[in-house]
């Protein structure tokens, strides 16, 4: 009897020992809750709900082995920071979302938000969702594309510098990143082709077409959000 119980318990003990190693080899990753930040871009106006950016990204990432689901697209059509603060901020706080990104600046241009106004504003949404999230740094920053790039914009331009708007507001998302350690991923540049490639717009002359929403997720906001997962 004593030479079984023995050989069962050192049969328990080795199965423990397996199973430990196992789980060291082979870390179980926790699933991501995602919930994105943003306006009209986010939401993927101009191409349908699933070819929006945020939706391209979950599923890329997930193919690439970081499990990930959106609980909610907060991109709302419209949003301007402050909005943004008012609206998507409370959805945020009861979410217990692990994981965002911040798409937005393009609504304070439209709206005539002074730049300072905008500048408080990010800053506190940055802050609200640090308060909330386990890991302060999950965080992607997304530049804002450049506005001068479709018809839409530029007929709301009124006289104003539409490049070097984008590039003001640009400039202040990049200055908080770097202040904060959060990643960019910076669709700027790559946004500039819609100038020479009617395909990269959508049919309302205002935003990019599903091809550009694509375009930014693979080219530039897939890697970015590797990145930083991995």
């Amino acid at each position: 009897m004593l030479k079984q119980n023995i050989a069962i318990l050192l049969s328990i003990i080795l199965s423990a020992f397996l199973e430990t190693g196992c789980k060291r080899d082979n870390p179980v990753k926790k699933t991501l809750w995602y919930i994105p930040f943003g306006d009209s871009f986010t939401a993927g106006h101009g191409a349908e709900p699933d070819q929006a950016y945020p939706v391209l990204l979950v599923n890329d990432l997930n193919k690439d082995g970081i499990p990930i689901k959106m609980i909610i697209n907060e991109g709302l059509g419209g949003h301007s920071t402050s909005q943004a603060l008012q609206e998507e901020i409370p959805v945020f706080d009861t979410s217990h979302a692990t994981f965002t990104s911040i798409l937005l600046g393009a609504n304070d241009w439209a709206q005539y938000i002074d730049t300072g106004t905008f500048h408080k504003s990010y800053v506190q949404i940055i802050n609200d969702i640090q308060a909330k999230l386990p890991v302060k740094t999950n965080i992607l920053i997304i530049t804002l594309p450049d506005f001068s790039a479709t018809p839409g914009f530029r007929a709301q331009a009124n006289g104003r510098d539409l490049i070097k708007d984008a590039q003001n507001l640009n400039n202040i998302i990049k200055q908080e990143a770097a202040h904060y350690n959060l990643p960019v991923a910076d669709i700027y540049q790559l946004s500039k082709e819609m100038h020479n490639d009617p395909g990269l717009i959508a049919s309302d002359s205002l935003h990019p077409s599903a091809k550009e929403y694509a375009r930014w997720e693979q080219l530039v906001i897939l890697p970015a959000a590797i990145k930083m997962l991995k």
